[in-house]
């Protein structure tokens, strides 16, 4: 499945659905003007006098007033939810509902496990890592996320759910929670609020037309002529004409009122599930694992234990999976389960039916207990992980790769599965895997990385931080004897990169001073030999970019033929790194620009004109193209680098660099 262009097509939905609520809006200014001009041709027929036509009456100062009025209203009654809904953050919103902020590491091993899953999930979505809360008191299985921004997102998960999903799962569902942070969805959401808070307002109007016109009977202010009211200019006064009059312009606009709102409400509801539909397919996208979000929904699925909580229709839209409740098919803020399942491919369509018919097969089988029902599996242990779904746990040392460094570990793109990964990595030295999971660690893992060869070290070790001079000459030799190359003089090719990116999820909180101090090390680790290589260049940009607020960019709006010469500059160096042989090169450059309308120049460019520099300067421009055309030129380079059926070291650090400087995550995989 093609989860990019479904999640276009997906966002083009929810822009029709939000246009249509708009719309709905405008019309019910409208259709109370109109019910208003109705009721005033009654009046003058009444009376003998005449009444102008709509146009001509929607321009008079009554027509100009009562929309005055109508939207006055609507913005009076909207307003103060606006501010309750813009005053509450997702963190205070997450403590409001009963959550427990986690710290750092967590007080559990399950607690500890969700931060580490969160921190790795931010940095696949590219978002600053949001505060995490449990709901402790909660056996259900939900979580939700909240947050305008990353200022003050949150992601807040229930005790039930941390216990009872294995590693694989809650990745996915926390990967679903943060896609709603990246999509803006609390944003879009308490837009739609506070406009069906400003609809609900013109039945309230009505009502007090109606009651305004009792008041005025029981105070006795009644009189045989018809006088506009003073305090009520959609309504006349004045005897029982009047009473008529105003329950005849209460009447309608309650009714109109009830109408717009329950088709606003339909509305809403509409846009919530195509939201969902849109956060499973991020999930996908930034796990790279359906296996574990439908291992996510099935479990929830089988699940039973109801969410209690006070306040819960105020996050019901945000929850991975909805409450149990009598709300129609049409008013539900989720899809069916059976939907989800069904939108992420035919494979996990019959993984549903698979556990419908086990599920039946156990109600009928024994009503003593002594079975569990179908997808019902004794909590994950929070270190290694269960089942997903129906396949076996693949382990969590590739988590948090991309679909290149699973490549580059067995060395075929096409032909990359995560067990051949995992199983590649197996042999990772105890002291590795613990550097891993902290930020001095992962540091020290960057720096043993790029230490030259052995005979170099004593260059390069006094370049580091004097701390850390001794943990990376020893986690160097660790790496050495484990996955070393060329004599054991160097960290293998193959291994660098996985490395690496395993390492960014625990950099991404260091303190912004340490950060930049790591940096600069960094530079100077790099300047030592003088010799800037692809893995080096690599490593400055993903360390660099982990320091930019990437959610501060603006979106580009080049098309992929303005930057033509930038698009020639990356392809000829993805064919040089990874094609030796000219007519394979030729052959791969030309297959690439050929797909991306280069092809006025069918030859690489020589490799002095395409080098780090001049590659470097052409990723600056096209960090500017359109979201799609950078879709579309990572497609294009994975074409390039896999026109051979071999993915080597370089050519997955070089993509990894472009895809990372263009703020775009990497296709799980193409055809060429």
């Amino acid at each position: 499945m093609d989860f990019f262009e479904r999640q276009q097509r997906l966002r083009r939905q929810t822009a029709w659905i939000v246009a249509a609520f708009v719309a709905a809006i405008v019309a019910i200014v409208l259709i109370v003007q109109f019910a208003l001009w109705l009721t005033l041709g009654f009046y003058h027929h009444y009376t003998g006098g005449t009444q102008p036509g709509f146009v001509e009456w929607s321009l008079s100062l009554i027509g100009i007033l009562t929309v005055v009025v109508v939207v006055g209203q609507m913005i009076w009654a909207a307003a103060p939810r606006w501010r309750e809904l813009r005053a509450g953050g997702g963190r205070a919103l997450a403590e409001r509902l009963g959550g427990t902020r986690i710290g750092d590491r967590g007080e559990d091993a399950a607690q500890r496990r969700l931060v580490r899953v969160v921190e790795e999930m931010a940095v696949a979505a590219g978002l600053t890592p949001p505060a995490v809360y449990v709901l402790e008191s909660q056996q259900a299985l939900n979580a939700f996320a909240a947050g305008r921004d990353s200022d003050d997102a949150a992601i807040a998960v229930t005790r039930g759910l941390l216990d009872g999903l294995d590693r694989d799962e809650l990745q996915a569902v926390v990967a679903h929670e943060l896609s709603h942070i990246d999509n803006a969805d609390t944003t879009l959401n308490m837009r739609l609020v506070v406009g069906i808070t400003a609809i609900a307002s013109i039945g309230q109007l009505g009502l007090n037309q109606i009651e305004l016109a009792f008041e005025d009977m029981g105070s006795h202010h009644w009189h045989s002529h018809h006088t506009l009211s003073d305090n009520n200019p959609l309504g006349w006064r004045g005897g029982w004409f009047g009473l008529v009059y105003a329950l005849l312009v209460g009447g309608v606009l309650m009714v109109i009122g009830g109408a717009g709102l329950g088709l606003a409400q339909l509305i809403k509801a509409a846009v919530s599930r195509r939201r969902e539909f849109l956060a499973d397919a991020g999930a996908v996208q930034f796990t790279r694992n359906p296996d574990g979000l439908a291992g996510a929904l099935l479990v929830l699925h089988n699940d039973a234990t109801p969410l209690s909580l006070g306040r819960a229709n105020e996050v019901e839209h945000m929850l991975f999976a909805s409450l149990d409740g009598a709300l129609s098919r049409l008013l539900a803020t989720h899809p069916p389960i059976e939907e989800r399942m069904d939108a992420l491919g035919i494979k996990y369509r019959q993984w549903y039916r698979e556990n419908q018919r086990e599920a039946s097969a156990s109600a009928a089988e024994s009503s003593d207990g002594a079975n569990p029902s179908a997808g019902q599996r004794a909590p994950a242990s929070a270190e290694t992980g269960g089942s997903s779904g129906m396949t076996p746990a693949l382990g969590s040392l590739d988590q948090n790769l991309s679909v290149l460094a699973l490549a580059v570990l067995t060395g075929d793109l096409n032909e990359t599965t995560r067990r051949q990964a995992q199983e590649r990595l197996a042999d990772m030295p105890q002291a590795v895997r613990e550097a891993l999971s902290s930020g001095d660690g992962a540091e020290h893992m960057v720096y043993a990385l790029l230490l030259h060869e052995p005979k170099q070290e004593d260059r390069d070790l006094p370049l580091l931080p004097e701390a850390a001079r001794e943990p990376v000459h020893a986690l160097r030799q660790r790496l050495l004897a484990h996955c070393g190359n060329q004599g054991r003089t160097a960290v293998d090719p193959h291994r660098r990169l996985p490395l690496l990116e395993m390492a960014l999820p625990a950099l991404a909180n260091r303190p912004s001073e340490q950060h930049a101090q790591m940096r600069q090390t960094v530079d100077a680790l790099i300047r030592a030999n003088e010799r800037l290589s692809v893995f080096e260049f690599t490593v400055r940009t993903l360390i660099g970019e982990q320091a930019r607020d990437r959610q501060q960019d603006p979106i580009g709006m080049a098309a992929l033929a303005d930057r033509s010469h930038a698009l020639r500059v990356m392809l000829s160096l993805l064919a040089h790194v990874g094609h030796s042989d000219e007519a394979e090169r030729n052959q791969a450059y030309h297959l690439a620009a050929t797909r991306l309308g280069i092809e006025q120049a069918p030859e690489p460019l020589p490799l002095k004109e395409c080098s780090l520099q001049p590659f470097s300067k052409a990723l600056r421009q096209l960090d500017d193209l359109q979201p799609s055309d950078k879709e579309r030129l990572l497609e294009t380079g994975l074409v390039c680098i896999g026109a051979d059926q071999r993915i080597q070291p370089m050519e997955a650090e070089l993509l990894t660099t472009i895809a990372v400087a263009l703020n775009e995550p990497i296709p799980e995989s193409v055809t060429a």
